[in-house]
């Protein structure tokens, strides 16, 4: 399935514009649309982008991959101590 999306989250560091889906501005009507517009001009259309990087989209979204990302953050987060009261 082809993405539409804005480059704000995650989906930033897969989604290729024009390759694997379309990526929009935040908050542009006219640039959603036109977007929306291209992945629906055609069943191959949608198809195709759906298809671009699928491999490399695997790999990306790997739970492997994914589960690692998210320990390494919440083990950042574990070692960064709340200031208190006392310390600020």
């Amino acid at each position: 399935m082809p993405v539409v999306t804005s480059k704000n989250g995650g989906q930033s560091g897969y989604i290729r514009d024009g390759l694997n889906g379309r990526i929009v501005e935040p908050l542009n009507a006219d640039n959603l649309a036109a977007a929306l517009a291209d992945v629906m001009s055609s069943h191959e259309r949608a198809v195709c982008l759906g298809k671009g990087r699928h491999e490399e989209d695997r790999k990306y979204l790997h739970p492997m991959r994914t589960a690692a990302g998210f320990a390494e953050i919440y083990h950042t987060v574990g070692r960064i101590r709340p200031k208190t009261a006392e310390g600020l």
